[in-house]
C-alpha cells in the first residue's frame, strides 16, 4: 500500500513580497505617486521661471547704474533740425507738423524732463525749456502746440469729435457738458428738434466765448442742482466757479469794447443764464392740496423753482430796451426763452409779464383758442359737464355793466385749456397720444393762456379798462370809500358799477389762484398762494355778504376751500355749502358738473377731494333739515 501524497503549499508567484504581520502590496498601486507628481512639477516649473526674473532684474539694475537714461530720438533731430536755441512751438508747427498722442497726467513728476510723444528723457538742453508754467499756473510742454489735432485726441469716447479744443477749453470737460445739456437740458425745454437747433444755433461756429462760457456754467450749474435734488455729491464746484469767473471776464470785456460787439444776443444769452442760474436750490414742490399734470413740460419744475437775479434780470430787459425790443433778437429760441423768464417772474409776483410770448423763431405768438387749437390733433369735448368749457364766465357779460368781452374770452380760453389737458391726460385713443409736437404745442398754448391770464387789468387800472360803460363810467376814488374790518384796506362805496368791479377783480385773483396750481404749476407756489388768498377770502366774504349767489362765485369760493383743503376758515366753507344747497348742489358729481363749465381739471384733483366736499355738503343738507 503506497503512502498518501503530502500536499505541498503553493509557492509564491515571482515579484510578490510577503511582509509577516503587515500589509501586503498590490499590483496595481492606484495613483498616488501621479498625484504627487502633478504638485511637484508646476512648483518646480514656478520656482525656475522666479529664479529667471530675479537674475533678469538684477542685470537690469546693475546695467542702469552704469549707463546713461535713454534720450528722446524725436527732440534730438528736431534740436539738429531746427537749432535748441530757436526751438519753440511756433518752429515746430512750421518745420514738422506732429501728429500727438493724448497728454498724459501732467502731475507732479508725470510729465517733467519727459517727451510728450515717447515719453523718454529729454536732452538736457531742452528739458528746462520743454516743462514750464502758464499764465494760469499750470505746467505745460513746449513740445505740446496749443492745439493739438490727434485724431486720438477727437475721437475718444466723444459725442462730437468735430468740436476743436483750445487750451482753456481741453481742461473744462467741454464734451462732457455740452452732451448733458444737449440729452437733458435742450431736450427737457422742447421735443421735436430742439435740441439738435439749439446745438447747431448756440455752439458753432465756437468763436463766441462769451456765448460758449455761459452755456458751459449754465450746464455745469443745471447738473449740480439735479445732483442736489437727489442727493448726489457734487465735487466739482471749483470748475463751476471758474467757468462762472471765465464768463463774467469775457462778459466784461464785452461790455467794455463796444466797437467790437457785433449782436446784442450774445450778451443777452449770457446774462440771461446768469439770471436764472443764481442760488442752489433742490428742486422740490411745495405741498399743494393738487396733483396737476404737465409738471415738468418746458422745464417748469426747473425754470419755475428758480430766482432770477435781479440785478441781471434788469440788465436784460435794459439792452433789450436800447436794441429796440424783444422782437429784434435773432438768435434761435432767445426771444422765447426771455418771453418764458419774464412769465415766471410774472406768476411768481402776481404782476404783470413785461414781454409778449414769443415763438422759438423769434415772433409773437399767435395761437387759436384752446379748444379749436387742439381739433385737429383728436380734441373734442367728451361731455364732461352740462355746458361747454370755460362758458360759465359768460355770467361776467350780464353784470351791469358788464365785464369787456375781450377780457371774459381770456377766462373761457382758461377753461379750454383745461379741458384740453383733462381730455389728453385721460384718453387713451392712439390717434390723440400726446406725440412731441403736440406737447410742444400744449405748452405754447398754456403760456400763452396764463400770459393773457396776468395780462388782465388789476385794482390799479382805471375802471373804463374793464366794464363797458354805455355811459360816462362813475369814478371810483379813494375819497368815495369804506373800510373792511378785516383788511383795513379802503374799499369803494357800494355800488353798482363796484359790484361789477368787485366780481371782476375777485375772478381774476381766483383764475390766478386756479392756474399757478393746477394749469400752470408753479414748484413754490406757497408764498404766491398765500399773498392770492390773503385778498381773496375777505373779497368773497363781503361778496357774500351783499347777498350775491351765481354759480361764478360758487367757482370762486371752490377755487379757495379746495386750495385751502383743511385750513379754510370755517365762515367761507359755510358760505359754500350754502351756495350749492341754494344752487341745488347736494353731492360732488353735480359740483364736478358746475366747475367744469368754468375751468377745472378733473385729474388734478387728489383723492381726498371728493371726501373733503362730500362731508361739506352733507353737513349743510343735515342742518337744512
Amino acid at each position: 500500500m503506497l503512502p498518501p501524497k503530502l500536499e505541498q503549499e503553493p509557492q509564491p508567484a515571482p515579484g510578490d513580497f510577503i511582509f509577516v504581520g503587515g500589509p501586503k502590496l498590490q499590483r496595481k498601486s492606484g495613483n498616488v505617486r501621479s498625484t504627487f507628481l502633478k504638485r511637484a512639477i508646476p512648483l518646480g516649473r514656478k520656482k525656475t521661471r522666479q529664479d529667471a526674473t530675479d537674475q533678469l532684474e538684477s542685470a537690469l539694475q546693475q546695467a542702469s547704474k552704469n549707463s546713461a537714461p535713454a534720450l528722446c530720438s524725436c527732440a534730438s533731430s528736431l534740436m539738429q533740425q531746427v537749432g535748441a536755441s530757436t526751438f519753440s512751438v511756433g518752429s515746430l508747427e512750421s518745420e514738422k507738423r506732429l501728429i500727438l498722442p493724448k497728454l498724459w497726467n501732467q502731475r507732479e513728476g508725470g510729465l517733467s524732463g519727459r517727451c510728450a510723444t515717447c515719453g523718454r528723457h529729454l536732452w538736457p538742453s531742452a528739458a528746462a525749456a520743454a516743462v514750464g508754467v502758464d499764465s494760469e499756473g499750470q505746467r505745460t510742454s513746449a513740445l505740446v502746440p496749443r492745439r493739438v489735432s490727434s485724431p486720438e485726441l477727437l475721437g475718444a469716447g466723444r459725442a462730437d469729435p468735430m468740436i476743436p479744443l483750445n487750451t482753456t477749453t481741453a481742461k473744462l470737460k467741454v464734451h462732457e457738458l455740452l452732451d448733458f445739456a444737449a440729452t437733458v437740458i435742450w431736450p427737457h425745454l422742447r421735443g421735436a428738434e430742439h435740441a439738435t437747433n439749439c446745438y447747431q444755433n448756440w455752439i458753432y461756429p465756437l468763436d463766441n466765448n462769451l456765448q460758449l462760457y455761459a452755456i458751459l456754467w449754465a450746464a455745469s450749474y443745471h447738473r449740480d442742482i439735479l445732483r442736489v435734488t437727489y442727493g448726489a455729491p457734487c465735487p466739482e464746484s471749483n470748475q463751476q466757479l471758474y467757468l462762472k469767473s471765465l464768463a463774467l471776464q469775457t462778459l466784461q470785456g464785452e461790455l467794455d469794447d463796444e466797437s467790437k460787439l457785433k449782436s446784442p444776443d450774445r450778451l443777452v444769452m449770457c446774462i440771461l443764464w446768469l439770471a436764472a442760474n443764481d442760488k442752489h436750490k433742490r428742486v422740490v414742490r411745495d405741498p399743494t392740496p393738487f396733483s396737476p399734470p404737465l409738471t415738468s413740460l418746458q422745464a417748469l419744475d426747473f425754470l419755475g423753482g428758480q430766482d432770477y437775479h435781479p440785478l441781471h434780470w434788469h440788465m436784460v430787459q435794459d439792452i433789450i430796451r436800447r436794441v429796440g425790443g424783444i422782437e429784434t433778437l435773432r438768435t434761435y429760441a432767445l426771444a422765447w426763452l426771455v418771453s418764458l423768464s419774464s412769465l415766471l417772474t410774472a406768476a411768481q409776483c402776481i404782476s404783470k409779464p413785461i414781454y409778449p410770448i414769443m415763438s422759438v423763431l423769434g415772433y409773437r405768438l399767435i395761437l387759436q383758442p384752446p379748444a379749436q387749437l387742439f381739433k385737429p390733433h383728436g380734441y373734442y369735448d367728451t361731455g364732461g359737464s352740462s355746458s361747454p368749457p370755460g362758458s360759465g364766465f359768460d355770467e361776467l357779460c350780464f353784470l351791469h355793466p358788464p365785464v369787456k368781452q375781450s377780457l371774459v374770452q381770456v377766462f373761457k380760453h382758461l377753461g379750454e385749456y383745461s379741458a384740453v389737458v383733462q381730455f389728453f391726460q385721460g384718453n387713451s385713443n392712439s390717434s390723440a397720444s400726446c406725440t412731441p409736437m403736440v406737447l410742444d404745442l400744449i405748452g405754447d398754448s398754456r403760456n400763452l393762456v396764463t400770459h393773457r391770464l396776468l395780462s388782465l387789468p388789476d385794482e390799479h387800472d382805471p375802471v373804463d379798462d374793464v366794464l363797458a360803460f354805455e355811459e360816462s363810467p362813475f369814478l371810483l376814488d379813494s375819497s368815495n370809500t369804506t373800510t373792511n374790518n378785516n383788511t383795513n384796506e379802503p374799499y369803494p362805496s357800494l355800488n353798482l358799477n363796484q359790484l361789477s368791479w368787485d366780481i371782476y377783480l375777485t375772478c381774476r385773483l381766483s383764475a390766478i389762484l386756479y392756474a399757478v396750481h393746477v394749469t400752470f404749476p408753479l414748484p413754490r407756489a406757497a408764498i404766491v398762494r398765500k399773498t392770492l388768498l390773503d385778498s381773496l377770502v375777505p373779497r368773497l366774504e363781503d361778496l357774500y355778504a351783499r347777498g350775491l349767489a351765481s354759480p361764478l362765485l360758487i367757482w370762486c369760493l371752490a377755487v379757495v376751500v379746495s386750495t385751502m383743503h383743511d385750513e379754510a376758515p370755517k365762515t367761507l366753507v359755510a358760505c359754500a355749502a350754502r351756495l350749492c344747497w341754494e344752487s341745488g348742489i347736494d353731492n360732488v358729481e353735480k359740483l364736478s358738473d358746475l366747475l367744469g363749465a368754468f375751468a377745472w381739471v378733473e385729474s388734478a384733483v387728489k383723492h381726498d377731494w371728493k371726501d373733503l366736499w362730500t362731508g361739506i355738503l352733507a353737513r349743510e343738507l343735515d342742518e337744512q333739515g
